[in-house]
């Protein structure tokens, strides 16, 4: 699972829209808009507000996601 999906998942979840989610993370719309449809990766600080807001830990996130993260791959779409 990506990280987007997984945001957009426990949004969902939350009954919380993307503008509400954006605004109580204090995240642009535009940067919450480019993670969810994975056009960008945010930083560590980002994805702990967002985790806050959604009561999750970064840890259960990256639980979720990390099998689409592994090593090899970004290592490979790093070169490419």
């Amino acid at each position: 699972m990506k990280v987007g999906d997984f945001i957009k998942n426990k949004m969902n979840e939350k009954g919380l829209m993307q503008k509400e989610l954006a605004k109580k993370a204090n995240v642009s719309t535009t940067k919450l808009s480019g993670i969810n449809k994975h056009n960008i990766m945010s930083g560590f600080d980002t994805i702990c507000r967002l985790c806050d807001v959604l009561v999750i830990t970064p840890t259960e996130l990256w639980e979720a996601i990390r099998d689409e993260y592994s090593g090899e791959d970004i290592i490979e779409k790093k070169e490419a």
